[in-house]
């Protein structure tokens, strides 16, 4: 994840308004009110903060996304409204809450989501619950935790099914969590542990 992402490319109006109803509401539904919701001056006079404390929170705003250049000039040619996105503070939790809400943000209004890592734009995926996402992403699942021990408020963010983590049998008989990658010697490729599935040798449990 780079510095920075984008809602663009949307079929229904960009407005500070609108943006921030959408905002406000996955806020209230997905978040459950466990951040502080804060409009204030910072890139434009109306930044949107979902905020857990200095270091830790997602930062938007209303702008103009740049999608050609005059290189010669190193001058915009052509911008589109977009929803501006300042993220890569932090990790686990915040990279989901981020993710997220840009999807969410994408899917209402009919855009896409462009991460300035590569700029490709890409349709918005369906929602994703904590649970789902540290289940996907069992290295994050450390970090997450730290998190949500720090912040008390955001465990109510976890699903009813409760989140967990994926672990494996290791040579000694015994169950550790896994942290990278399953390798496969059949087609030598990395598999995730979402790919890999129950076996065996290999787990999911609920914390």
């Amino acid at each position: 994840m780079a510095n920075h992402a984008y809602v663009t490319h949307c079929k229904k109006p960009i407005t500070f308004e609108k943006v921030r109803e959408l905002t406000r509401k996955f806020w209230s539904e997905t978040l459950k009110e466990a951040f502080e919701f804060v409009i204030t001056c910072g890139y434009t006079d109306k930044d949107i903060l979902l905020v857990l404390d200095d270091y830790n929170g997602l930062h938007l705003w209303v702008s103009e996304y740049v999608d050609e250049w005059e290189w010669d000039e190193d001058e915009p040619k052509h911008t589109i409204p977009s929803i501006e996105f300042r993220h890569g503070h932090s990790s686990g939790l915040m990279w989901w809450a981020d993710l997220e809400l840009e999807n969410y943000l994408a899917r209402e209004l009919e855009g896409q989501v462009i991460d300035d890592s590569d700029g490709i734009p890409n349709d918005p995926r369906p929602p994703m619950t904590l649970g789902q996402y540290l289940k996907e992403y069992p290295g994050f699942d450390d970090w997450v935790q730290e998190q949500l021990d720090k912040f008390p408020q955001v465990k109510v963010l976890l699903d009813e099914a409760g989140a967990g983590h994926w672990e494996y049998k290791g040579m000694d008989g015994k169950w550790h969590r896994c942290v990278d990658p399953h390798y496969d010697p059949v087609t030598d490729l990395s598999l995730s542990c979402e790919e890999v599935g129950e076996t065996p040798e290999h787990r999911y449990v609920r914390d």
